[in-house]
């Protein structure tokens, strides 16, 4: 079978959650290195963003798509909730991700050249939501591990770098447990730098 390929820098969040699938179910990878914002850069994905995926003849661009198909081409464990209503929260928390916790949470990190406590605050309280339904259950869209927890997770650890734990997550015991649960994985301790 041919090898997968990502395309990306291994310090992307969204390259981390494709890394993330790749090391939960077995697969083997190689990340490739772009030419950021090249020609190169742009014959792998249109929008000059990563990672995209390159397999046998097939390519795809956008990590929600990209897990996807990792996650129904490849055997090993189903990071898709098993249930309907599983279903439904997994994308509800993968939407929430991407449109929200990001861009308010990473985006805002990286562009802080010093660590504003506005910048924390808010972090936290994108996080409200999150904390609330950890307090539920132990997975974002349940009992059991999914693709939504690998889109966060990678957000928090990054922020939890920047920020620090402690300043981070006092005030959030469920995520904290959570990330607590999720950081000694050995697909987080695969994908680090």
């Amino acid at each position: 079978m041919k090898t997968v390929e990502l395309f990306g820098f291994s310090p992307s969040t969204f390259v981390r959650t494709a890394r993330l699938v790749c090391e939960e179910k077995g697969i083997e990878y190689a990340l490739v290195p772009l030419e950021f914002r090249a020609d190169s850069h742009r014959d792998v994905h249109p929008f000059l963003k990563m990672p995209s995926l390159c397999h046998g003849d097939m390519s795809l661009f956008e990590t929600l798509a990209i897990v996807i198909y990792l996650n129904e081409e490849f055997p090993g464990p189903d990071l898709e909730a098993s249930t309907a209503v599983g279903r439904a929260r997994m994308f509800q928390w993968i939407s929430a991700s991407n449109d929200y916790l990001y861009d308010g949470i990473v985006g805002n990190l990286s562009k802080s050249e010093t660590l504003d406590p506005k910048v924390v605050d808010d972090a936290k309280s994108l996080l409200q939501p999150v904390e609330q339904a950890l307090a539920k259950d132990p997975y974002l869209a349940g009992d059991e591990l999914t693709l939504a927890d690998l889109f966060l997770l990678p957000m928090l650890l990054y922020a939890e770098t920047v920020i620090g734990n402690p300043q981070l997550l006092s005030s959030l015991p469920n995520v904290a447990g959570w990330l607590g649960r999720l950081r000694n994985r050995p697909s987080v301790l695969g994908t680090e730098g």
